[in-house]
């Protein structure tokens, strides 16, 4: 068999395979014998039919069926003679086959791409001291007060304050005419009845509720206010609208004390609450940091290093990082329209992610190839012990799913990224 590989453009090559009839020719018997053997020809018993007949009827059917076969067969050979990088069989084509001449065919291959690691030690990565100040403490119990209050109907003369419920009427326009006929993707903030929210900027419109604050049950008021270039509607943005509200309930939020707060969270006192909030906040600051001189070494050798990726591969990366991209806007409440309507941003964003991790994948795979850093079976191990206790998985299961999969190389690939970001870390300046 002779096999000629010959490049394709980006990250790809067309391999050349030619196998002589000396080569097919035992392929060639196996399949005709079959047909010898099995075929129904019309005033003959099965097996009796003479081969002149048998080649006649189904001589089409033999060449395509060894043509299957002996592609199935002699395309891994031909792969590894070829002694590429594969990434993935795109195509087998320009098949031809006779039993006196033999097989040609053609594999359209995605392969890796070259990397040339850029230069990779003394990486400017300035240090930055984790630190969580008593503000940002305070902030942290408050919002853990917040999340323990209680929520009780409002005397006749409470006026609105932050984080209460209210129940309102709405009914938008813009131009005079209702928000939802301007903006048909808008409807849902167009106009409502007794709607029910907290007084958060997160919730509803921020410019309504800056305005509520203050106002009392019974009360109405015009709002009036030009929508924000950052809201989730893109052709909302810079409308002035006019809004009708009119205040229909409110129930106040009523925060425990410290007593009452130290009790629900399970903590002896204010004291040990603070100082057990400061200790996780600390830890986060320094697993933040920690990620943040990651992201530093990262951006640096993105920005020096320059490569095709195989469109194959790319194509599966964009694929998983949008499929966990939408799972994630619809976890935080983004409605189906909504998603829809910012599908082409989700895709450049997911396009964009997806490309500077295989971009770094590579280049951190040149780097390890380059400074001899491997991943032992212990260390292999113990990163399949750690996934499967993420997971919440027997290691055994995490394996059987993986192997299932042909994807079990992700783990000693984990293993080694991790530990060449460790040797980058060390090495920077």
């Amino acid at each position: 068999m002779n096999v000629d590989v010959k490049p394709a453009g980006a990250c790809r090559v067309n391999i050349s395979v030619k196998a002589d009839s000396s080569e097919t020719g035992a392929e060639y018997k196996n399949v005709l014998n079959t047909y010898l053997r099995e075929g129904q020809i019309k005033g003959f018993r099965k097996g009796r039919a003479p081969m002149e007949k048998v080649l006649h009827i189904f001589g089409a059917d033999i060449n395509r069926e060894t043509e299957t076969r002996l592609c199935r067969k002699m395309y891994p050979e031909a792969l590894k003679q070829a002694e590429i990088k594969l990434v993935r069989v795109r195509d087998i084509v320009n098949v031809q086959f006779s039993p006196e001449t033999g097989l040609n065919f053609t594999l359209v291959a995605d392969i890796e791409p070259e990397v040339r690691a850029p230069k990779y030690k003394g990486i400017a990565v300035k240090p930055q001291e984790a630190a969580v100040t008593d503000e940002e403490v305070d902030s942290y119990i408050e919002r853990i007060r917040a999340a323990f209050a209680k929520f009780e109907n409002a005397e006749d003369e409470y006026a609105i304050s932050r984080n209460d419920l209210v129940c309102i009427d709405y009914a938008g326009t813009i131009d005079g005419k209702p928000v939802k006929e301007v903006v048909p993707e808008a409807e849902r903030i167009s106009e409502a009845q007794d709607f029910w929210f907290q007084v958060e900027e997160s919730q509803f419109i921020p410019e309504i509720v800056d305005e509520l604050i203050g106002l009392r049950s019974g009360e109405e008021k015009t709002i009036k206010f030009k929508f924000s270039k950052t809201h989730p509607i893109e052709k909302l943005h810079g409308c002035k609208a006019v809004y009708e509200v009119k205040v229909k309930s409110i129930r106040q939020q009523i925060c425990p004390n410290d007593d009452e707060l130290c009790k629900q969270a399970q903590q002896e006192s204010l004291e040990d609450f603070r100082a057990n909030v400061r200790k996780r906040m600390l830890q986060s600051a320094r697993e933040a940091e920690e990620e943040r001189r990651k992201d530093t070494v990262a951006a640096h050798l993105l920005r020096k290093a320059s490569f095709d990726l195989p469109e194959s591969e790319l194509a599966d990366s964009v694929n998983n990082v949008l499929d966990q991209m939408l799972r994630r806007a619809q976890y935080h409440g983004m409605k189906k329209e909504e998603i829809t309507a910012h599908k082409d941003r989700f895709l450049q964003d997911a396009t964009k992610r997806a490309t500077d991790q295989l971009r770094l994948s590579y280049i951190m795979q040149a780097i390890a190839g380059q400074e001899g850093i491997e991943a032992s079976k212990d260390e292999i191990a113990d990163k399949y012990a750690a996934m499967a206790d993420e997971y919440s998985m027997k290691v055994e299961e995490l394996r059987a799913k993986l192997a299932e999969n042909d994807s079990s190389y992700v783990v000693e690939q984990q293993v080694v990224f991790d530990k060449t970001m460790e040797f980058l870390l060390q090495e920077a300046k």
